[in-house]
């Protein structure tokens, strides 16, 4: 393979996002911003093809280059970093392509020539961050991604976006101040240093100073990732955004901020002690639980969808502590197939949560509300878009073959091979592992299907539903690309493995390529055949052998009464066992509202409840840390007291402490 085609799609793919974006600022007209976005698309679809292109060549690594402008900073794409290029570019490009159909809608809230210059510059940044090799190029691509999403959060300007903005503001800065802590730890102030030196150079630290960069690590990317308990800002930030944003802050930025972290675990850090890896596990597996259970609970749509994002990537950095504790205690085959898990399940949750996110932009466009509470009835309107986003639905519950199972099943499947081999500690570790995985994987079953059908089925809850439409064909169309490439990666998920040379993991007998792990074999081209084969002999024998051909529609029979929306479930009633079980984990104020049907008839009322949820840990943690930063300002607020006598002796002992330092 020519390495000098690789690099060239590679350039064009960054300077065509970028220049994506100087475009977007040449005129208002939407003419112009539609070029911006198709530009935007192609120079990611671009990208994704330079990576594919590199796996088929073969190559441990190709250098791409420098940047002058960047202190010489060099540039280069290696097996990591390709896999990370082509899962961000490939939703890129969807996203994008979406994004042309769904900002008109929008033209009233949002200024699109913000929207679509930030966007721009979000995704150059995003993609500068996989291919750089030094730290300062890493945190140049890392800022230009913060700072264009903080933006992209309260571009409505509205009160709550605002507020999602500064908290994210605060979350975001704090977490990238400790990744550049750790990377200067690490390099020991060679922030030019390539990351293959800084493992050469970091060596010889401490083990209290290797500490100190893992936790630095673990907050700096584990609070972009939404892990808890750095999570806050993530459910409040991704609703506000438009939902193109959403869709690549949820299923492009966190899998940065993933990234990132396997970046210094793999490349940078030595083996880890399985105590550290411990940490990981556990903080991925209580962000997985808590995530789904708020999923479950929650009726806003694009909160619901944040929260399941915080279970994936929780999930997610519980299989990097597994292979981390795999590699700790010498179970390469444990930790092979747990990255190779990683890899699967990151690239099968870009695609659906991103898909879901679009969906969420669509379905809001039609019930103007993002609550659960007004919607229903949508299959009615909209039949095959509601069949678009059940195919995304049952990929995010990981149902077989769909690709959100694959991952999850080859990862589950190494855990109980390799539980019978190890000690009776680390056995215990891997059970709760199992036992968690198990346990959020029915919850999130609970979640989507509660968000499904209190969407789609049933019978309308507002005015506006009854006025949905098919959406138009760039937005049908972007959704329905998600569902395909789901749908080959689940079904195509070993000839997969085999060009991004994890085919180890794969037995091969003609057309019946399976996964092969332990005792059991998982063949997905032949699992997805029986079910389409089930239902077309379903539907056929009924066609054949029924003698009612024709059904006679009419509306559900209650005993003579009509039927009406107020009789349905509601999401909070959905959620009222789940609530019921884990109330020591949420807090709900319950206030119950009379209204007098007749003003002077005491007896005729109506009454509702309203739920107001808070946040526990928001409430415990955040919220008292604030009132102590707040004391502090004021106690120091007092030394700027006006006096220039004062100020002048301050400064007087900084130089005499400075001196004494110095000698």
């Amino acid at each position: 393979m020519n390495t000098q085609m690789i690099v060239f799609l590679i350039w064009f793919s960054l300077i065509g996002s970028f220049s994506a974006s100087i475009i977007a600022l040449l005129g208002r007209r939407f003419i112009i911003q539609k070029i911006s976005l198709a530009i935007l698309s192609i120079a990611a679809l671009v990208g994704a093809i330079s990576s594919i292109l590199f796996f088929l060549s073969a190559q441990a690594n190709i250098i791409i280059g420098s940047s002058s402008i960047l202190f010489g900073s060099v540039f280069e794409i290696d097996y990591l970093s390709a896999l990370f290029f082509f899962i961000v570019n490939t939703v890129i490009c969807i996203v994008a392509l979406f994004s042309i159909g769904y900002l008109p809608l929008y033209s009233k809230t949002y200024n699109l020539q913000s929207v679509t210059f930030l966007m721009a510059l979000f995704i150059f940044g995003m993609q500068l961050v996989l291919i750089s090799t030094t730290p300062i190029s890493f945190l140049a691509g890392w800022e230009i991604m913060s700072f264009t999403s903080l933006f992209l959060v309260f571009t409505d300007k509205q009160t709550e976006s605002i507020k999602a903005g500064l908290l994210y503001l605060i979350m975001t800065h704090l977490g990238a101040g400790a990744i550049l802590a750790s990377f200067s730890i690490l390099s020991k102030g060679l922030f030019f240093a390539s990351f293959d030196e800084i493992s050469i150079i970091s060596s010889d630290l401490s083990i209290g100073l290797l500490g100190v960069t893992f936790a630095l690590a673990v907050f700096g990317f584990g609070s972009k990732a939404g892990l808890w308990p750095f999570h806050v800002w993530l459910p409040e930030a991704h609703p506000q955004a438009p939902s193109n944003i959403s869709a690549l802050m949820s299923g492009v930025m966190l899998k940065v901020a993933l990234y990132g972290f396997l970046r210094l675990a793999l490349s940078v850090w030595p083996t880890l002690p399985t105590g550290w890896t411990y940490i990981i596990i556990f903080i991925g597996l209580i962000t997985a639980v808590y995530g789904v259970l708020y999923a479950v609970v929650e009726n806003d749509l694009k909160k619901i969808l944040a929260y399941s994002s915080m279970e994936n990537l929780g999930l997610l950095f519980s299989m990097v502590g597994v292979a981390l504790f795999a590699q700790s205690i010498n179970q390469p085959l444990l930790f092979t197939t747990a990255i190779t898990a990683v890899i699967i399940h990151t690239f099968a949750h870009a695609l659906f949560k991103s898909g879901l996110f679009m969906g969420a932009g669509v379905i809001m466009s039609q019930a103007h509300s993002r609550s659960l509470e007004v919607m229903g009835g949508l299959a009615h309107y909209m039949p095959k878009f509601s069949g678009l986003i059940l195919f995304l639905i049952l990929t995010a519950v990981a149902l077989p073959p769909f690709s959100g199972f694959i991952g999850e099943w080859i990862f589950l499947q190494e855990i109980i091979n390799t539980i019978i081999s190890i000690s009776q500690l680390n056995q215990g570790l891997l059970i709760t592992v199992l036992a968690t995985f198990s346990f959020v994987g029915g919850l999130s079953i609970f979640a989507m299907v509660r968000m499904f059908a209190l969407i789609f089925l049933a019978g309308s809850r507002s005015k506006e539903i009854t006025h949905a439409k098919e959406p138009n064909f760039l937005l049908s169309l972007s959704v329905a690309l998600t569902v395909i490439a789901s749908v080959i990666l689940g079904l195509g998920a070993p000839s997969i493995l085999k060009i991004i040379g994890l085919g180890s993991l794969t037995i091969n007998n003609g057309l019946k390529t399976s996964l092969a792990l332990t005792d059991g074999n998982y063949n997905p081209l032949l699992i997805g055949s029986l079910i389409i084969g089930s239902i077309i002999l379903v539907f056929s024998l009924r066609y054949i052998f029924s003698k009612r051909k024709f059904e006679r529609a009419y509306h559900t029979w209650d005993c003579g009464q009509p039927i009406n929306s107020q009789m349905e479930y509601t999401a909070t009633a959905f959620s009222a066992p789940i609530r019921f079980f884990f109330n020591i984990l949420f807090s709900f104020n319950k206030k119950i509202i009379d209204t007098r049907i007749i003003p002077n008839n005491k007896w005729m009322i109506s009454r509702h409840i309203e739920l107001n949820r808070k946040h526990i840990w928001f409430e415990l943690f955040y919220r008292p840390i604030a009132r102590l930063t707040l004391l502090l300002s004021t106690l120091v607020r007092r030394i700027q007291n006006g006096i220039i006598q004062f100020y002048i002796s301050l400064i007087v002992l900084a130089l005499i402490s400075t001196v004494f330092l110095s000698i």
